[in-house]
């Protein structure tokens, strides 16, 4: 599948998620990799489909690029 193109129960890839944030902001991955102190390739990593990001890195990134984090736990 490409970016952008994703089936409606895969909405929530991490990978994606985390660079449709960077893409909206404009930042290439070695801009957002000297903002949070890491290297383009981690950014790259962190970017894949099957990419498993810790929350920490989420909200650091998400927070770079001036969006927040939200988790919500509970019943169904």
């Amino acid at each position: 599948l490409r970016w952008g193109k994703l089936p409606i129960w895969e909405c929530d890839v991490p990978g994606f998620l985390l660079r449709e944030a960077r893409e909206k902001t404009g930042y290439t991955q070695e801009f957002l990799a000297r903002r949070l102190g890491i290297t383009q390739q981690a950014i790259s990593r962190a970017e894949k489909w099957n990419a498993n990001p810790t929350i920490g890195l989420m909200r650091r990134w998400l927070d770079a690029c001036g969006q927040t984090l939200e988790l919500v736990l509970g019943p169904q």
